[in-house]
């Protein structure tokens, strides 16, 4: 049910109580008011009805099933379902709508970029479609992305911030001079730098090269598990290490790990 109420500087205030749930937003006309409530309305009442399973279960036993039946693995992919588990997990499947959602992803968009909501948003629907179409459940993706959309309708900004910029060689030069003279300096920063310059390698990948995964004879290394957003499974990769990249490794061969 929803009501509107003129406040005293002349906006208009709508609320939405239906079924436990309540939300409440602010408008300059009466009639955005009931533009909006028509459509949260609309989105809580578009989740049933496929002729599928409907679900007791809770969101948090799907994601339990979809982490112990798929392949896909990855500490992002972890860390945001944990995320989703955590805030979601308690609604039971059945009642999931896209008001769930939106109300979600708003309070998420208070300490985080929409770019990240959106992150969120998607391994959600991937998780929700996968319990359509593995386990028939009456859930649907679509509710997740429909949410994304409105965060892109509302002007917010969901794609990532292009850097437009390198640091110059004064810069470097500049870096490498502090980095030498710093007391307690824990890792060999100067090298560290060079070499991600030299060989174009993630952070993860390089502190993760040993000296097994090294042929000195081909100047290569094995970085193992590579991030490839087609390939999620097994994604090991022969890089060729040239120039100051080798003659950093090489430098560095018998401490084990190459970089602490």
């Amino acid at each position: 049910m929803a009501t509107y109420t003129q406040l005293n500087s002349g906006k208009w205030r709508a609320q939405i109580r239906k079924h436990g749930f309540y939300r409440n937003r602010t408008f300059d006309l009466k009639r955005d008011a009931r533009a909006w409530v028509a459509q949260v309305e609309t989105a809580f009442n578009a989740t049933t009805s496929s002729g599928l399973v409907e679900s007791k279960a809770s969101l948090s036993k799907l994601i339990d099933k979809f982490f112990e039946e798929t392949k896909e693995k990855g500490k992002t992919r972890q860390t945001v379902l944990l995320r989703i588990q955590r805030d979601l997990g308690h609604i039971v499947l059945s009642r999931l709508s896209q008001m769930h959602l939106q109300e979600w992803a708003e309070e998420c968009h208070k300490t985080a970029n929409a770019n990240t909501v959106v992150g969120y948003l998607s391994y959600l629907a991937k998780i929700l479609d996968w319990g359509r179409n593995t386990k028939r459940l009456d859930v649907t993706g679509d509710i997740a992305r429909a949410v994304r959309r409105s965060l892109e309708s509302s002007g917010f900004n969901t794609r990532s911030t292009e850097r437009e910029r390198i640091p110059t060689k004064d810069e470097m030069i500049s870096l490498y001079r502090y980095w030498r003279t710093s007391k307690g300096l824990s890792l060999p920063m100067e090298e560290l730098c060079r070499f991600a310059i030299a060989s174009c390698m993630r952070r993860g990948e390089i502190f993760s090269i040993t000296a097994e995964d090294v042929d000195v004879a081909g100047k290569t290394v094995i970085i193992r598990q590579r991030k490839d957003p087609k390939n999620k499974d097994s994604n090991d990769q022969v890089v060729p290490l040239i120039g100051e990249a080798w003659d950093i490794v090489e430098r560095r061969m018998s401490a084990g790990r190459i970089f602490p």
